[in-house]
């Protein structure tokens, strides 16, 4: 521990962070916003069974992004989860908590740590990854709805947002339902010639440094 926390300094030139490692099972709890209420898919469990003994089981970096890796090949997504009723209660219950303390909207996913009787929140993710082998989307898949259905879904409910503030003009405000749908209807896969037009909303927004906008281009 001394040693690590020393090349954290050193390397780092910042204090080191120390985490208890809690919980013997990982769980993901994808929640959609429905009718401005939250809806909790089916949760989804990490797998660890093939970790062999002595071996942290965690979802660590080589876990999530070097595909041929031990624990990327090794750490499979079970859903639903084999849960007993009170442990799904007690994951939904945890996760729909963490939704409202956070204020999420829209969509998000809460990452979970159980154990036989207690629940902890690892982390909430308010905008978590929605490629396509990605565990949100195998959470829709898991509860039948439609990957276009989902983003229709998010637009429209930025949309709304967007007029209810008065930033809509009023001929975008008077847009009928049927014409705000058929817009929302030309959903496609991306392309690279959006590039650009996806660096200036990205721009326009102010929340992100150079440095993200470089990792985003």
């Amino acid at each position: 521990l001394n040693a690590a926390v020393r090349r954290i300094h050193l390397q780092f030139q910042q204090a080191a962070l120390i985490e208890q490692l809690v919980g013997s099972r990982e769980l993901n709890v994808a929640i959609i916003e429905r009718h401005g209420k939250p809806v909790l898919l089916p949760v989804s469990e990490i797998s660890f069974k093939s970790f062999p003994k002595g071996k942290a089981r965690i979802v660590d970096y080589a876990a999530k992004w070097i595909q041929d890796s031990f624990e990327c090949v090794n750490t499979p997504r079970i859903i639903p989860a084999p849960l007993s009723e009170a442990a799904l209660n007690a994951a939904q219950t945890a996760a729909l908590q963490a939704w409202h303390s956070l204020g999420c909207r829209d969509y998000a996913r809460v990452d979970l740590r159980m154990t036989a009787n207690r629940v902890w929140v690892l982390e909430t993710n308010p905008n978590p990854d929605i490629s396509p082998r990605d565990g949100f989307v195998a959470a829709l898949d898991a509860a039948g709805i439609p990957f276009d259905r989902f983003v229709r879904d998010v637009v429209e409910h930025a949309a709304r947002r967007l007029h209810s503030l008065g930033h809509g003009s009023a001929s975008r405000a008077g847009r009928s339902s049927a014409s705000r749908k058929s817009a929302a209807g030309r959903i496609r896969p991306i392309r690279p010639t959006d590039l650009s037009d996806i660096l200036s909303f990205l721009k326009d927004t102010a929340s992100f440094r150079p440095g993200e906008l470089s990792v985003a281009e």
